[in-house]
């Protein structure tokens, strides 16, 4: 049996003046989001990103302006596939801008599921507290939220106990769980806060991890700041070439929809959740360098958990050689310890795209240097893996 306490705080401020918060409107969001799950899971068999839930949850409060949202703008309705994407553009370039939210229904390729779905998140004029929205506006605007997680196993578990021979227990810390996240929120515009974790069985302010939690994160991503169209420090995600260059965090799943196999998302995202391995770690900014033309850029240095080989030579070294990368985060004994943040990775990349109404076409590019090198055995079925100490890779791609 194992309890788990769950303490969700969350602070939203709704407009300039900060009025207060109404619960029969944070009733309906709560249902809206919900059934939007449901429809979507039970229709489409597909698994909804809390990336996404977070975005919505925004739009929500502050629908978008669907006559200048741009197709990066789009991707966070992931229940749209490419060919509704297409449909939409040449829609308003036929007829112009829509007139009402209701007027999505006539674009050829909307069904009823799919209009159903994006009117509570959409209008087609700007408030005038919109419209007049500037930077320092940004901060007093968004969600603030404090999420506080406990969990610990009441039964006994065999790696808290003290061995037979009467040595000390092979788990380092306790058996209490604690995660807990610190966050402000504003839509896709403005995101910072920083995440903790301590997994049960990992010592907490001594033995390993004197500094107190084992995985801390803290990330800031804003768009259009100033001399930028995105700018991200800290922990960060990537997802360039559709997510099959590279891709860190989660998508919005499988589906049985034939049309959803393409992948609509931003290629830099913040890093939210508690994953200690699926993020890059340093800075990530965005340029428009015309009108048409973007360039994304991305640095990244981090120590990652790895197993690590001794390999015998014929001039008598022995080298140290990677060959597996862990991801479960877990430090609890010795060896798991051991492992913590002995796969040194350096690396970037860029993106350079071409967008216009129609067409957003991409050429893609990452660089990176591993120490010790990677090497994932020497058997034959490793043949064709990665090995060595760079990895390079380029792709083209029209997200």
């Amino acid at each position: 049996m194992r309890f788990s306490a769950i303490i969700l705080l969350f602070f939203v401020a709704h407009s300039l003046a900060r009025a207060q918060t109404n619960p029969d409107a944070e009733a309906i969001q709560e249902s809206l989001l919900e059934g939007l799950f449901d429809d979507y899971t039970l229709d489409d068999g597909g698994e909804i990103s809390p990336e996404w839930l977070l975005l919505l949850e925004d739009l929500l409060q502050r629908p978008m302006d669907i006559n200048k949202a741009s197709p990066g703008d789009l991707s966070v309705f992931f229940f749209l596939s490419a060919t509704q994407l297409e449909s939409f553009i040449q829609y308003q370039q036929e007829f112009g801008p829509l007139d009402d939210p209701m007027e999505i229904q006539v674009i050829p390729g909307f069904d009823l599921p799919t209009v159903r779905r994006m009117l509570p998140f959409i209008r087609t004029t700007r408030s005038a507290e919109d419209a007049l929205l500037k930077r320092n506006h940004l901060w007093q605007t968004g969600s603030r939220e404090v999420t506080l997680r406990v969990e610990r196993f009441f039964e006994p578990k065999r790696g808290f106990q003290t061995t037979e021979d009467g040595a000390p227990p092979p788990y380092e810390g306790d058996a209490t769980r604690f995660l807990g996240r610190v966050r402000y929120f504003s839509g896709n515009r403005v995101s910072y806060g920083i995440t903790f974790e301590k997994d049960a069985g990992e010592s907490m302010f001594g033995k390993s991890n004197p500094q107190g939690f084992d995985f801390l994160s803290g990330m800031y991503i804003s768009a259009n700041p100033k001399h930028c169209e995105q700018l991200a420090l800290g922990d960060f995600g990537i997802r360039l070439g559709q997510g099959l260059l590279i891709s860190t965090g989660f998508s919005s799943g499988k589906s049985a929809a034939v049309t959803l196999i393409k992948r609509n998302s931003r290629p830099l995202f913040p890093q939210n959740g508690w994953q200690e391995s699926r993020f890059f770690r340093g800075g990530a900014m965005e340029w428009a360098l015309t009108d048409r033309l973007h360039l994304l850029g991305f640095f990244s240095i981090r120590n990652r958990d790895a197993n690590a080989i001794l390999v015998d030579s014929t001039d008598g070294e022995i080298p140290l050689l990677v060959s597996s990368i862990q991801q479960s985060g877990l430090h609890r004994t010795a060896s798991e310890i051991e492992d913590e943040g002995l796969f040194r990775e350096i690396g970037g990349g860029m993106r350079l795209s071409y967008r216009n109404k129609s067409l957003d076409l991409g050429v893609n590019g990452i660089h990176f240097e591993y120490d010790p090198p990677y090497q994932q055995g020497l058997s034959t079925y490793n043949a064709d893996r990665f090995s060595g100490r760079r990895l390079q890779a380029a792709s083209v791609d029209r997200p």
